[in-house]
């Protein structure tokens, strides 16, 4: 095995879902779930308001850390000269990427939460108060020089407040709300394609999520194990509602 030392690398504008290459889509919801959780408790730590994932920026994450696995190269700038920006708006992003954290060598979310808590640039992309949207991706290639490639991604999206939600989202409905054992989707039109269904406590920690859920005209959360507080369901990339838990 070669020797050497993991590496990690921080670029910002001025202004998780993760994926694998060799594992199961169980592991990659783990590390993605993992990966959230560090970096939304850490920015608890300075008083700031959590990141969401985001779909679009997910995939930008892991295609940059599959192309710099299989490439075997290590940097911001793809090899086809893209850097983080462009890429992000090529996989559909619609919000403003502003700032890119990449990291190799590390296998464990942890590990890597580790290499970018302790370096300056990669902490203050971490620690943005204007990044609320995030994805993160790694890519295991065997035979590249440092076999774990990270990427992660921040940007500016549009999340909704509950009166933008009620005028822009009018075809689903959550009831009851306030609630006590469950919160239920109701929509006239079902989302044509799977989408992902999150709830999240107000700091950030994911409650509940299932990434590709096929919605129907109602589909109902389990609430009932859950502390009673302020919890909010994001839908899809841009939709979040506030509920409280009795």
């Amino acid at each position: 095995m070669k020797n050497f030392q993991p590496l990690c690398k921080a670029i910002t504008l001025s202004f998780v879902f993760i994926l694998c290459y060799t594992f199961t889509s169980n592991a990659q919801e783990e590390h993605q779930l993992r990966m959230l959780e560090l970096v939304n408790n850490f920015r608890a730590e300075n008083n700031l308001q959590p990141v969401q994932l985001n779909e679009r920026l997910n995939q930008s994450a892991f295609d940059h850390s599959l192309d710099m696995g299989t490439q075997n190269y290590f940097d911001h700038t793809g090899l086809d000269g893209s850097n983080f920006s462009q890429r992000a708006v090529k996989s559909g992003y619609e919000g403003s990427p502003a700032g890119e954290n990449i990291a190799a060598g590390n296998f464990s979310p942890d590990d890597t939460f580790e290499q970018w808590k302790n370096s300056p640039g990669h902490r203050r992309n971490m620690l943005n108060p204007n990044h609320n949207e995030m994805g993160i991706g790694r890519a295991s290639v065997e035979g590249s020089r440092y076999r774990h490639y990270w990427t992660q991604v921040f940007g500016r999206g549009k999340l909704l407040s509950i009166d933008e939600f009620e005028k822009e989202i009018t075809n689903i409905q959550f009831y009851p709300n306030p609630t006590k054992d469950y919160i239920q989707l109701q929509m006239n039109q079902p989302p044509s394609r799977p989408v992902a269904v999150t709830a999240m406590t107000m700091d950030g920690k994911i409650v509940y999520y299932q990434q590709k859920v096929t919605l129907t005209n109602t589909f109902t959360i389990p609430l009932s194990s859950m502390p009673k507080g302020v919890y909010f369901i994001k839908v899809g990339n841009n939709t979040s509602q506030k509920i409280v838990k009795m």
